[in-house]
C-alpha cells in the first residue's frame, strides 16, 4: 500500500536519492524502490531509453507514471504522477512536496509523460 505522506517533506539534496535528502529524480527512484520494488538507474538518458520507459498520452496517466517538465530554459524537472493532475516532486529549497500540474508554475511546461516498462 502506498502511503505518500512518507515521501513528503524530505529535504532537497542535489543527487540525493534517500529519505535523508533527494533531488527530483532521486525522489522518483525512492518512490519506485519503496512502492514498486523497482530499482531505477541514475537519470542520465533514462527518459530516452525505450527498454526502460515508453511515452504515454496525458489521458493514459496512472499513479506512478513519470512527468517530465521544462523548468527554466533547458532545465529538466520530473515528478511522480499521483492523481487529478497532482505530482510528487522535489525542488530546492522546498524539498519533496505535492504540486498541481495545472498551477500557474507548471501549466504549459509538461514535456512528456512516461511509463516505466515491466512494473
Amino acid at each position: 500500500m502506498v502511503n505518500i505522506s512518507e515521501l513528503i517533506g524530505i529535504p532537497y539534496l542535489a543527487d540525493g536519492a534517500s529519505e535523508q535528502g533527494c533531488d527530483c529524480w532521486g525522489l522518483v527512484q525512492l518512490y519506485y524502490s519503496k512502492y514498486k520494488n523497482t530499482q531505477l538507474p541514475k537519470f542520465a538518458g533514462v527518459y530516452t531509453n525505450p527498454q526502460l520507459v515508453r511515452p504515454i498520452g496525458e489521458k493514459q496517466l496512472v499513479a506512478g507514471d513519470i512527468v517530465l517538465i521544462r523548468e527554466f530554459g533547458d532545465s529538466l524537472h520530473c515528478g511522480v504522477y499521483l492523481y487529478n493532475d497532482i505530482i510528487l516532486n522535489s525542488q530546492d529549497p522546498h524539498g519533496s512536496h505535492l504540486a498541481k500540474l495545472t498551477s500557474p508554475k507548471w501549466k504549459g511546461r509538461v514535456l512528456s509523460y512516461l511509463r516505466i516498462n515491466h512494473v
